[in-house]
């Protein structure tokens, strides 16, 4: 599992370098990640309609977003926003949030040090997308931050849509900084593995540092300081909580075999909750068969795909309130929620008490003294 990577920081302080594990295998981007590129290229001139036909698909592909989409359909999509634009990766990067990279994003905001940020990053990348793997380590008293594109999809640097891909990382990267911390980093040089662009000038104003190209990896280099920085919204509380989210979400994609239908059902809702697609037929195209074929295996075990859907979700939200700081708004949009209306509703109906009212509740009973203490 990539949950047992060794630590980012060793016990002597010295930063070394580790990887997602392995070689990203097949094939997925999960919905939230491919918004900001659907966002960038409706800004520029490209619908999501258009490009839809453009890529031969049906008009409907992408609406609703799907809970994920293959790295191929993916790597499809910005070569038609490249066609548009010649600075699309980068635009790409520019327009992610943290709801970009739902749990992880939440996660690393809730890190007390940007060390520990690194270190999430490297051990959930896999829950987010299959476009490749990040490298972190340090050389000469600098932190690098490296980033290799999945060689399945993308073979190597000649690739028509390499630069793109790599530029769209490298942008999320450093857009994403400003959720974290309040000064820009510390930016040394940025080594690009492809060829100089036409047009450097959004590099260079994006990046603020010596930019080499032609080089052997995509790397970004940085003060060590940066290991130590403080993020904004550190809780550990909030990161507990959200960490063992990611954690599950990862176990899912290593132990899928040899479950129940319920188990399998628990799994990929608590996966597609990130995508706010959690009705009956997207779930039971992601277990490959039809609604009525897993209702009828629901039924054979006892239980419905409402009440699985309420337990994945109840347990969640108790985790949730009782054990982080997230606003009530923010746990139902993590829940699959449209509305935060529809999630109180619902959270009523499970404790018969409102969130805000059940984390209080909680904080009460923390907070009382235990006999004997």
């Amino acid at each position: 599992m990539l949950a047992c990577l060794p630590f980012l920081l060793k016990g002597s302080g010295v930063l070394q370098p580790i990887t997602t594990s392995g070689a990203v295998s097949s094939g997925h981007v999960i919905g939230p990640y491919v918004t900001a590129l659907l966002e960038t290229a409706q800004r520029s001139g490209l619908s999501v309609e258009q490009l839809c036909a453009r890529m031969g698909k049906s008009r409907d592909w992408l609406q609703p977003l799907p809970y994920q989409i293959g790295v191929a359909d993916y790597l499809a999509l910005m070569a038609e926003g490249a066609c548009v634009n010649s600075h699309f990766g980068l635009d790409v990067g520019a327009a992610v949030k943290p709801n970009t990279y739902p749990v992880l994003g939440y996660t690393a905001m809730s890190c007390a040090t940007i060390a520990q940020v690194l270190q999430q990053v490297v051990r959930f990348e896999g829950i987010n997308h299959d476009l490749g793997r990040s490298e972190i380590g340090e050389q000469e008293g600098m932190v690098y931050y490296r980033w290799h594109a999945n060689p399945l999809f993308v073979p190597d640097t000649g690739h028509g849509i390499y630069s793109q891909l790599v530029s769209s990382v490298f942008s999320g990267l450093i857009n994403f900084s400003h959720y974290l911390v309040t000064d820009p980093l510390p930016l040394v040089r940025m080594e690009f593995a492809f060829a100089v662009p036409e047009d450097t000038n959004p590099y260079e104003e994006l990046f603020g540092c010596p930019l080499l190209y032609d080089q052997p990896h995509n790397t970004l280099w940085v003060d060590r300081e940066i290991l130590d920085w403080p993020v904004c919204n550190a809780d550990d509380m909030t990161f507990a909580a959200l960490s063992r989210h990611a954690e599950l979400l990862q176990e899912q994609q290593y132990s899928y075999q040899q479950q129940t239908i319920v188990e399998r059902l628990r799994r990929a809702l608590l996966d597609m909750l990130r995508s706010q697609l959690v009705g009956i037929e997207p779930v039971s195209q992601r277990l490959n068969m039809s609604a009525r074929t897993l209702q009828r295996k629901l039924k054979e075990e006892g239980t419905t795909y409402q009440n699985e859907l309420d337990h994945i979700r109840r347990e969640l939200a108790e985790s949730y309130l009782g054990h982080s700081r997230l606003s009530v708004s923010e746990i139902a949009f993590l829940l699959g929620y449209q509305e935060q209306s529809s999630f109180n509703h619902a959270f009523r109906e499970w404790l018969g008490m409102s969130p805000g009212a059940y984390r209080q509740s909680r904080h009460l009973q923390a907070d009382r003294p235990r006999p004997g203490g």
